[in-house]
């Protein structure tokens, strides 16, 4: 019972944080200062949210695929019985966390909204702070060594 309160927490958390970066974008963008339009054709902006949208897809396709190929449990906070470092978590501690940051940069660039891309700096720092940074310290104290080394030869990020 516990275990599906810190899922239910961490995934909550992540999507209030998503929510106010996406409301706070469109109040900035519309009562406070205007950044503007994005430069470049329309059609190249699709084309490329459009880009950004898959390969945040792909990130979570792969990153669920190497998490369920290890039995574990998808969402941030939950208890592992072991450290998933293969496929996509090969080259990323958080492809999750990242691909939601690659999709946003999409949704800026297809909604012409700059300030949805200038807010997801913001937001790294926020899900580092307040969701990575305890995942880490509770997997580093679950895996001690193992995860240590884990964190020096794989990026959190890319």
């Amino acid at each position: 019972m516990e275990q599906n309160s810190v899922n239910h927490t961490s995934r909550k958390t992540l999507e209030i944080m998503l929510l106010i970066t996406l409301l706070g974008s469109l109040l900035l963008e519309f009562f406070v200062f205007s950044l503007g339009n994005i430069p470049g054709s329309v059609i190249l902006r699709i084309e490329l949210s459009g880009l950004l949208f898959f390969i945040g897809v792909m990130i979570i396709f792969f990153a669920k695929y190497a998490l369920r190929k290890n039995a574990q449990l998808e969402v941030s906070g939950a208890v592992s019985n072991t450290l998933v470092t293969r496929g996509i978590f090969k080259y990323s501690r958080n492809p999750i966390y990242l691909s939601i940051m690659i999709m946003l940069a999409g949704t800026g660039l297809i909604f012409n909204n700059i300030w949805i891309i200038v807010l997801i700096f913001p937001l790294g720092m926020a899900i580092y702070r307040i969701l990575i940074l305890p995942e880490e310290i509770k997997l580093t104290a679950q895996f001690g060594n193992e995860y240590i080394h884990y964190m020096n030869s794989v990026r959190r990020w890319l």
